[in-house]
C-alpha cells in the first residue's frame, strides 16, 4: 500500500495569501478569508511554501523535546515551539522576495523572523495539509 513509509523526497505545497490592511500585513491560508472583507483579488499576493512530508521521526522530534512539566508536574507540550520545529525542520522552498526582488533562502534566520501573522498562516496551511 502507497505511503505506509514517507521518504525523504515527499513533499507537499501550501499556499498563503498577503495583504495590507490599515498599514498592517495581514496573512490568511486561504483567499476566501480575504473575500469576506471585500478585498480585491489584485491587492491579494499568493505566496507558495514547500514543505518535507513529515516522518514518525520528525513528529517524535518535534514534541518530545518541547514537552515541560506544568506546575502541577503535568507534561504539556508548547505547540508553539512544535511549530516552529516543524517549520524550520521540514520548509524546502518558498517564493519570498526581498525589496530588490531577489530570493529570500529558506534559512532558520529567516523563518524566526517571518511577520507573525505570515508565519501563521503558513503553519495552519501545514498542520491542516497533513492532518495535525
Amino acid at each position: 500500500m502507497k505511503g505506509i513509509f514517507v521518504k525523504h523526497t515527499d513533499e507537499f505545497k501550501v499556499s498563503v495569501f498577503v495583504t495590507i490592511i490599515n498599514n498592517e500585513i495581514v496573512a490568511a491560508s486561504s483567499y476566501s478569508e480575504f473575500e469576506e472583507q471585500e478585498i480585491e483579488e489584485e491587492k491579494v499576493e499568493r505566496f507558495e511554501v514547500t514543505f518535507r512530508r513529515p516522518s514518525y521521526k520528525d513528529q517524535i522530534k518535534a514534541t518530545s523535546k518541547l514537552m515541560k512539566a506544568d506546575r502541577d508536574g503535568n507534561f504539556v507540550i508548547d505547540q508553539n515551539e512544535v511549530n516552529m520545529s516543524l517549520m524550520i525542520n521540514l520548509i524546502k522552498s518558498w517564493d519570498f522576495k526581498d525589496e530588490e526582488g531577489k530570493d529570500v533562502p529558506v534559512l532558520k534566520d529567516n523563518i524566526e523572523t517571518l511577520n507573525p501573522s505570515i508565519a501563521l498562516a503558513i503553519t495552519e496551511s501545514m498542520k491542516a495539509a497533513i492532518g495535525w
